[in-house]
């Protein structure tokens, strides 16, 4: 591609890969993520796990909550992993996932996913893009936001906006040119 940028970028944070995810672990892992730092993000997923997943043989640990587990557990349950106001969003969506089913296509999906409780424009674009296999989706945080402003002198101001002109400006792989964009200029 000719854009500086995005060879910089390249050049710079070798080797990204876009891994596919579970889709019912994204959906629940982005809502508690809503928020939140990193490390309070792995505490919270490790706290649910100890309390409602599977033990793994051979070792201390134990598997990611089943969506039926989560559905099926209390609201005050759910909070004693530190994830306040989350848990009701997280209690009503594990008990649609287990009857959803995904559309054919990535705007039916992501407006499906925007119904879902405690899933708004960003957790789903992430969704699509770390589960769904939309590689040409964009979740705008603020980096992503400012890398469009700044870099690329974008005008538009809305998130939605900016998502689309990522996927127009780089196409069917606009989701990975971001992931490079977004580690190149986090780490400048």
């Amino acid at each position: 591609m000719g854009d500086k940028n995005i060879n910089k970028a390249i050049t710079k944070a070798k080797n990204i890969t876009i891994s596919k995810q579970d889709f019912h672990i994204t959906t629940t892992s982005y809502i508690l993520a809503t928020n939140k730092n990193i490390p309070s993000i792995r505490k919270s997923i490790k706290t649910l796990s100890n309390m409602l997943g599977n033990p793994i043989v051979g070792t201390n640990y134990k598997t990611f909550p089943s969506i039926q587990s989560l559905a099926q557990t209390s609201i005050t349950n759910l909070q004693k992993a530190s994830i306040g106001y989350r848990a009701p969003y997280l209690k009503e969506t594990s008990k649609l996932l287990s009857n959803i089913q995904i559309p054919g296509n990535k705007e039916d999906t992501r407006k499906l996913l925007i119904s879902l409780p405690g899933i708004g424009p960003k957790v789903a674009d992430c969704i699509l893009l770390y589960s769904l296999g939309y590689l040409d989706t964009v979740p705008i945080d603020r980096w992503m936001f400012n890398i469009a402003r700044n870099v690329y002198n974008v005008k538009f101001t809305k998130n939605s906006d900016i998502s689309k002109w990522y996927s127009d400006y780089f196409g069917k792989y606009a989701g990975v040119a971001g992931q490079y964009l977004f580690e190149y200029y986090r780490s400048l």
